[in-house]
């Protein structure tokens, strides 16, 4: 078997209730196990599975485009090395600092393809321990029990602490400091857009769209996407105005685009760049 299957990453997890097999969108084979299980049964599984798990990989290879983006590793969830904000002309070197090296059960593979195999355990031993909820620097993603508390210790470097190692929890870790972040920044430049035209604006929020940059709606509130920090200015500023005109035209009509070139003369070439952007957006921002 070991010449037709490739390596694959062993997940031990106290939430997991049979064996799952799953194939990343990059070919990397993850199988996840209760505790309790025996390691010993997963050679005869695998050799039984074989014939789903390279259909699964040849499938999801022909799918990916295998360029990832810069300052990315190689890994399921592209934990990044480095985040590249150039809407605010920002990099930030990712340190990760966690008290346990261990693996927690990653939820949730982006493109995969995912295969459950019906094995109770014995028992369910819960292994993470809950920190102290009266740090209010910490963020809870959502996990129940692995809290992160993410920092920018300068200009130039943000620092992951973490209890206890697991990629899906820095993700959703990473994508709360975006939206923050996005915030900051995003909120503030929109509004004085609109204050320069005297465009009433009823709200700001920040989204997580994946097909979406922005978006408007009747009554003049305007959503817009973290993952514009990843845009160059132009562009930022481009889908902005693009939004406010809505609050005038809430349409594609001629009179729109008329209005919105006469508000940002780099309309065209904006719309061509727009069109092949997306691929370049880190995965772990767009993973939520």
């Amino acid at each position: 078997m070991a010449d037709i299957l490739p390596d694959f990453t062993l997940k031990r997890s106290s939430r997991a209730k049979h064996v799952r097999i799953t194939v990343t969108r990059y070919g990397e084979l993850i199988v996840t196990v209760p505790y309790a299980f025996n390691i010993k049964k997963l050679p005869a599984i695998l050799d039984q599975k074989k014939a789903w798990i390279n259909k699964s990989i040849l499938k999801l290879k022909q799918q990916v485009d295998t360029d990832l983006p810069d300052g990315v590793l190689e890994n399921v969830l592209q934990i990044p090395t480095q985040i590249k904000l150039k809407a605010i002309d920002a990099v930030y070197n990712v340190r990760i600092a966690a008290s346990e090296k261990e693996q927690g059960e990653m939820h949730r593979y982006p493109d995969s393809e995912t295969l459950d195999l019906l094995t109770p355990p014995t028992h369910n031993q819960p292994f993470i321990q809950k920190l102290s909820e009266t740090d209010k620097g910490l963020l809870d993603p959502g996990s129940g029990c692995n809290k992160i508390k993410i920092t920018e210790t300068d200009k130039e470097t943000l620092l992951i602490q973490i209890d206890f190692w697991d990629q899906e929890v820095i993700v959703c870790g990473l994508n709360s400091w975006l939206t923050k972040k996005a915030k900051q920044i995003l909120i503030p430049w929109l509004l004085s857009l609109a204050n320069e035209r005297s465009l009433p604006v009823k709200s700001v929020s920040i989204r997580s769209q994946r097909t979406r940059w922005g978006s408007c709606s009747k009554s003049g509130t305007i959503s817009l996407n973290k993952a514009l920090l990843f845009l160059p200015p132009y562009l930022v500023t481009h889908i902005m105005l693009h939004e406010l005109c809505h609050i005038t035209e809430m349409n594609h009509s001629k009179r729109f685009w008329d209005l919105l070139e006469y508000e940002d003369q780099n309309t065209e070439m904006a719309k061509r760049e727009l069109k092949n952007i997306w691929h370049t957006i880190p995965l772990w921002a767009v993973s939520r």
